[in-house]
């Protein structure tokens, strides 16, 4: 533009506020963290929701939007942050949905790329927010050479107090299976890519056992205890269609200040 119209040229300007924020890159694969200072209406409660994508895969995925306005609960339900890539506190939303467009106490976020000394980091980015008032939940996304994914949600309080902490990700309607393991080594879900077998492992700073774990398949529940939502474990790729697709969620309960950190495993990394 400074060309076109013969003027002087200015520095270029990196502004990490823009809808895609901070891209992460590995080999074969790359994500966004989504982390939005809003400057208008704001269309999903999905702060810290994160992409993943992998030899052309969108493994980790947004549900996307469905229908805006048919009947309960299709009333435009995937704006919730429950069915997003991130962490929900006491079953609550990051911040409060008025009606079916509009969305109040609007959350922040804030996020950066990090550079790391590390040779084995191929990327690093963290992100911030404060939705959960007295709380604050800072996401670290990392992947190295070796295409390994580490996810790490740290939850900082004020105030001691007891909370239940529920981390989802949204995976593609693949064969799976749950690994079994010891329960202080966390938990581990396998799905079979065409290009073969993904582990997803999650632990934490507290002991984490299959029964914090369950998976909604297309509105139902096929492993695990909790209330099924009907619109949970469905992606819309194009407006009005629907795919069913895997939800998978741990809970948690703490009073302290808590990590859950979620590893993406894939097959040329797995040896």
């Amino acid at each position: 533009m400074s060309l076109w119209f013969g003027l002087p040229a200015n520095d270029r300007v990196i502004n990490s506020d823009a809808y895609l924020t901070e891209n992460v890159r590995g080999k074969n694969s790359w994500a966004y963290l989504r982390a939005s200072r809003f400057r208008s209406r704001l269309s999903h409660m999905d702060q810290l929701h994160l992409d993943l994508w992998w030899r052309g895969l969108n493994i980790a995925q947004d549900a996307g939007t469905y229908l805006y306005n048919a009947e309960s609960p299709w009333d435009n339900p995937l704006v919730t942050t429950r069915v997003h890539n991130t962490v929900t506190v006491d079953g609550r939303d990051q911040m409060t949905r008025a009606g079916r467009f509009l969305v109040l106490d609007w959350a922040s976020a804030y996020s950066k790329n990090l550079i790391e000394a590390d040779d084995t980091i191929l990327g690093r980015a963290r992100g911030y927010h404060r939705g959960y008032h007295g709380l604050k939940h800072e996401r670290t996304v990392t992947v190295y050479q070796n295409e390994r994914w580490v996810v790490n949600d740290n939850f900082f309080a004020r105030s001691r107090s007891e909370r239940v902490y529920r981390l989802h990700w949204l995976l593609p309607d693949y064969e799976w299976e749950l690994e079994n393991r010891d329960a202080s080594q966390g938990i581990g879900l396998r799905i079979k890519s065409p290009y073969g077998w993904i582990t997803l492992s999650v632990h934490s700073s507290f002991i984490i056992n299959h029964s914090s774990l369950s998976l909604v398949r297309a509105g139902e529940l096929v492993h695990g205890q909790r209330d099924v939502q009907p619109y949970e474990g469905w992606v819309s790729h194009i407006y009005g269609q629907k795919s069913p697709a895997l939800s998978f969620a741990v809970e948690l309960s703490s009073a302290y200040n808590i990590e859950i950190t979620s590893e993406f495993i894939f097959p040329d990394s797995a040896a």
